[in-house]
Parts: structure tokens; C-alpha cells; sequence
């Protein structure tokens, strides 16, 4: 499909006022093959002449042989009726390319090209030459366009050009618009070209509810114009509520996490057509598939299954249970995965009753969780890194969830702002830091966690050997090595009576908790009371910060007697790992599976 990078006027279609049936009350919108286009047009003198070159050209004839056995849907060509011919407004390069490819495939063309201050152009369109080739410019690329195009034909198989003419016969479709009588053919050219509004099929598909809505017939004779109208403003009506909706950024992330699109609505346009996005971009197969569906089932039809799944969807925000649960199941799927997961959500819960739809969810985080109660404590930040991470935000959702407060959610929106790693609670090793400037500034941090202990002949005797460090920093240039030295008693006795971990526990579920990696970065590798002292700064300042990560770093799973502020102790670990095993104990499968 060519996109509008490469297509003179191609790719932009304004919805205003004046182009909006809804509003003119007459026009319309639709799909119409190729050889059905039919009549003499009549190219205005406001536009310029015809310019595709080699490559638009040759990639329109490879999109046609290439989507031979469905349907396929070009850009669009809008028109305007004057009299006995059409004002072709939209659409002069595809309508010219595609008439010497008709003819070059063995066809006749059923319509013809009059343009209004080039008369000799029709002449030399219906019969180019070489010879008249370079006398001026129109007719230089309507001859190289007819030698790519027949360049083109002539490698391909008589069988295949054949089969070509057919597609353009049925499958091969523009998107047809016929502009109401009333609408200023320059304003709407000028609009058309501005690159106001990039062309979607979210767009096509309003114009084309609408404009059905207001031709439809009915059978009560009362049924007139005017009752049209008012249901096709109840339908303009409707589509923008639901773009509102979908607007707001938490619902939009709940749903889509950071996904940008130029109208939301799409997304659902998507599901219900069955197109993935990637799928979609500069195709118009959203449009095409709903616009085919359309013509079978009737317009209102389809328009209802999209406002049906818009409902559902509100009414899975609406109930927190369901909220965190299909959150979670987004979240969790990454960003390649997140739209095959709404997806699969969307088809669940439209074959299900609500309570087998609650309990497909339920049974369907556990397995995205993967994580037996036998394993949970066995877990480590090496050899399951991706298991930990789904683990820790299941928590944090879940923590939220179980809050009693009716307004309580996670805050997807702000979840999906950044990307999430995995902190080390409890720094075991001094870290590797190779300049003056990053051994000042950790060890200021440090000093800060130091002054904030209990006054005592450690605490005393940690701050003598920061202040001769600091001294000897300013002309030994072995300081690097002393820093080291440095790092490691500062870690020692900001770790109370705790002995040197092993790897395992440094690397264990008990001591990671989940963070953005903005706040990662900015803490480092630093001691339990440094990074404590951090968080709650980021926490005023209003970063997000987990809940659980917050809780962890306030101590507030850990019993008020064995209560250590400032060290991550073994009791601690305990109590957080006995805190996630609780929370979660109705995800976690009760055996391991390969």
C-alpha cells in the first residue's frame, strides 16, 4: 500500500464541518472497485499537473499484484458532481497511473481525464508518444509513468496480468467520496493538502457511518431527512464520548500502556475488524475490513459491536477486581505483547459470563505468573530475572487492590511512563565507581546515612576515616584503592550485626524490590539507609514509587519488635518474603511445571 509520504494529496483527509455529512447532509462515502469508476473528470485549474514518479508508480503496480486473492484498499479519490461530469478535487495521480495501467493490462478505462488549463494533456494521456514526450513537463511524466508501468506488466506472467485486471474489477478498491454540492472545491483542496488531519481509518470509518446514517431508508414513512440527521448527530455524538474516554490517560494506559495513535477510537476499530496494528499502519485494512462488514450486516451493525466492546471495556475500569487483574495481564506482556493480550482479554470476556470471566482472569495471571509456592524462596535475580520483575508488579497491583479504599488503583499511566528494574534492597559489595567525582559524591551520600545512627565510638570512628579519606583525596592517587577500603567499612557497620551475605541472599526475592530506572540510576549501589533516605527525597518530589518498594524501605512489613531502621536484616527478609507469599498465595500454583 503506498503511504502518504509518497502520494501527492494523498494521505490527509480533513473531517471538519464542511466535509462531515453529518453536517452537509448530503455526499458520501464508500468503496468502489476500479473498473467501476466511471465518467469524465475534470482535473481544476488549482491543481498542478501530473507528477508521480518511478518509485509511486511502480510501487502502486507491485501493492496490486500483491494483493491479488483479497480485497485491497487505495487511497482516496474525492470528487464533487458539476453538471454532467465530476470536479476530481483528490486524486489526479491515482486516477491517471491507474488509467494507463488499465490500458497497459489489456482494459478500458470507463472513465476519462479533462484538465482545465492543459486541454493537451487528455490528448497526449489517451496516446503518449516519445516525440511530444519533452515538449513540456505534464507530458514528460505521463511518459515515463506508462514506460515504468509497461516495464512493469512485461515481466509478469500473461496469467498474472489477467488475474491483475480481475483484482481491479472487484477486490482492488478506492476509497470513494463524493463531496456534498454546497462545499467550496478549494477550500476543501486546501484542507485536503494542508496536513491538518493525517488520513486513518478511524476517519473513513466516521465518514462512512455517518454518510450511511443520513442515506439510509427506512420504513416508516415519517422516517424522513430530519429524522436521519438527528441519528447521525447522536452518532457523532457517541464517537467523540468514546474518544474522550479513551482519552483519558488512565483508562488509555489500563488498556494500551504507552501506545500513541492519532485517534484512540482506533483501537477498538482494530479489535473489532481484527487487524493488528502493525498490520494496519498505511494500509487502510481497518477500514477496508469493517467497510466489507458493512456492506453484509448494515453499517448500524457494526457501528454496535464497536460500542459494545467500548461498554465492556469501561465496565472492566469500573470494577476494581477486573481493573487490576486485566491491568497486570497488559502490563506484564511487554510492549510487543500488550495488544495480542487485550485481544485475547477482548475475546474472552465477549464469549464468557461476568463470573467465568472473572475466573478466566484469575486462573490466566496465575499462569502468566509461573511461580509455584515450592520455588518462590529459590528465586534469584540472575537466573529469573523476568519471573521476579512480573512477580514484584503482580504485588504491587495486588497491595493496591486489597486497599479498602473505593478509589484505590494502581496507577497504570504512571507505570508505563517509564521502564522497571530490579533493586538490590541490601548492597552487599562496594561498587565500582572509577573517578573522583563518583567516589565524592558516594561517599557524601554515605556520611549523610553514618550521621543519622546513634552516636557511638563506630558510628565516631567510621566518620574519622571518611574525613582522612577525604584529606588524602585532595593528593594521593592511589585514593581510588582507599575509597574501596572506605566503601566496604561504611557498608560493614551501616549493616548493624549482619554477617557478609552469600550471593544467594544478596540475589534472592527477599532483597529486590522493583523501581523505575530513573530512580535505579540515581541510587546506585548504595547501603540500605542511603537508598531509604533517597526514596522517601524521590517520594516527595513526587517520582513514582511503588507501593511494596515504599513499604519495604519504611520497614513496614517487619515486626515492631526486631524493628532495625537503618540495615535490611535477615528478620527483615523474612518478613517481606512471608508478605509476598500471603498477598500473592492465590496466584502461586500449587507444583512446579516444566
Amino acid at each position: 500500500m503506498l503511504d502518504g509520504s509518497r502520494i501527492e494529496a494523498g494521505g490527509k483527509l480533513s473531517v471538519t464541518n464542511e466535509i462531515t455529512p453529518r453536517v452537509c447532509g448530503t455526499g458520501g462515502l464508500f468503496l468502489k472497485p476500479v473498473l467501476e469508476i466511471e465518467g469524465s473528470f475534470l482535473v481544476p485549474g488549482y491543481q498542478r499537473g501530473y507528477r508521480w514518479g518511478l518509485q509511486e508508480v511502480g510501487q502502486l503496480v507491485r501493492d496490486i499484484r500483491g494483493n491479488l486473492d483479497g480485497n485491497y484498499c487505495l487511497q482516496p479519490i474525492v470528487v464533487k458532481r458539476t453538471n454532467c461530469e465530476w470536479e476530481l478535487i483528490d486524486g489526479q495521480q491515482r486516477l491517471t497511473t491507474l488509467h494507463l495501467l488499465v490500458r497497459a493490462l489489456g482494459g478500458k478505462p470507463r472513465w476519462t481525464l479533462r484538465y482545465e488549463t492543459r486541454p493537451e494533456s487528455a490528448h497526449f494521456l489517451a496516446q503518449p508518444d516519445a516525440e511530444r514526450a519533452g515538449t513540456n513537463i505534464d507530458f514528460y511524466h505521463i511518459w515515463q509513468a506508462e514506460q515504468a508501468i509497461e516495464a512493469e506488466v512485461d515481466a509478469i506472467e500473461p496469467e498474472v496480468r489477467v488475474a491483475m485486471l480481475g483484482a481491479l474489477g472487484n477486490g482492488v478498491r478506492v476509497i470513494w467520496y463524493e463531496a456534498p454540492a454546497h462545499v467550496s472545491s478549494i477550500d476543501l483542496f486546501t484542507r485536503l493538502n494542508s496536513g491538518r488531519i493525517p488520513l486513518d481509518d478511524a476517519e473513513l470509518f466516521k465518514a462512512l457511518v455517518l454518510s450511511q446514517t443520513l442515506s439510509a431508508k427506512s420504513n416508516n414513512a415519517h422516517d424522513g431527512e430530519s429524522a436521519r440527521q438527528l441519528r447521525a448527530n447522536e452518532l457523532a455524538v457517541q464517537w467523540d464520548t468514546i474518544e474522550r474516554d479513551l482519552r483519558r490517560p488512565e483508562i488509555w494506559a489500563f488498556l494500551a500502556g504507552n501506545r500513541t495513535c492519532a485517534t484512540h477510537i482506533s483501537l477498538l476499530l482494530e479489535i473489532v475488524a481484527g487487524v493488528a496494528p502493525s498490520d494496519a499502519v498505511g494500509t487502510f485494512k481497518v477500514f477496508d475490513e469493517l467497510s466489507s462488514r458493512a456492506e453484509d450486516k448494515g453499517v448500524s451493525a457494526v457501528w454496535h459491536q464497536v460500542v459494545q466492546l467500548y461498554e465492556r471495556m469501561l465496565g472492566w475500569y469500573a470494577d476494581r477486581r477486573q481493573y487490576h487483574r486485566i491491568g497486570f495481564l497488559i502490563a506484564q506482556a511487554g510492549v510487543d505483547g500488550r495488544d495480542k493480550m487485550l485481544r485475547e482479554i477482548a475475546f474472552q470476556a465477549a464469549r464468557r459470563r461476568h463470573s467465568d470471566f472473572g475466573q478466566w482472569l484469575e486462573s490466566e495471571v496465575r499462569r502468566r505468573l509461573n511461580v509455584a509456592h515450592s520455588e518462590l524462596a529459590s528465586l534469584r535475580y540472575d537466573t529469573d530475572h523476568a519471573r521476579i520483575q512480573r512477580l514484584l508488579l503482580l504485588m504491587n497491583v495486588e497491595t493496591t487492590a486489597r486497599n479498602k479504599h473505593a478509589e484505590a488503583r494502581y496507577p497504570f499511566a504512571a507505570h508505563h511512563a517509564d521502564s522497571w528494574e530490579l533493586e538490590h534492597i541490601h548492597a552487599q559489595n562496594a561498587p565500582e565507581l572509577n573517578t573522583a567525582k563518583q567516589w565524592n559524591a558516594w561517599v557524601k551520600v554515605h556520611e549523610q546515612a553514618v550521621l543519622s545512627l546513634p552516636a557511638d565510638a563506630n558510628r565516631d570512628a567510621v566518620l574519622q576515616a571518611i574525613e582522612k579519606w577525604r584529606k588524602a583525596s585532595e593528593t594521593d592517587a592511589a585514593v581510588g584503592d582507599a575509597f574501596r577500603d572506605l566503601a566496604h567499612e561504611i557498608l560493614t557497620f551501616l549493616a548493624g550485626d549482619e554477617p557478609d551475605r552469600s550471593e544467594d541472599q544478596v540475589h534472592g526475592i527477599d532483597n529486590l524490590a522493583l523501581l523505575s530506572k530513573v530512580v535505579n540510576i540515581g541510587l546506585g549501589n548504595s547501603a540500605f539507609e542511603a537508598k531509604r533516605q533517597k526514596i522517601i527525597a524521590y517520594d516527595h518530589e513526587g517520582d513514582f514509587i511503588p507501593a511494596c518498594t515504599r513499604h519495604v524501605f519504611l520497614k513496614y512489613y517487619s515486626e515492631a519488635d526486631a524493628l532495625q531502621p537503618h540495615f535490611w536484616s535477615a528478620k527483615d527478609r523474612t518478613a517481606y518474603l512471608a508478605e509476598i507469599e500471603t498477598i500473592l498465595g492465590e496466584y502461586l500454583k500449587e507444583e512446579v511445571q516444566p
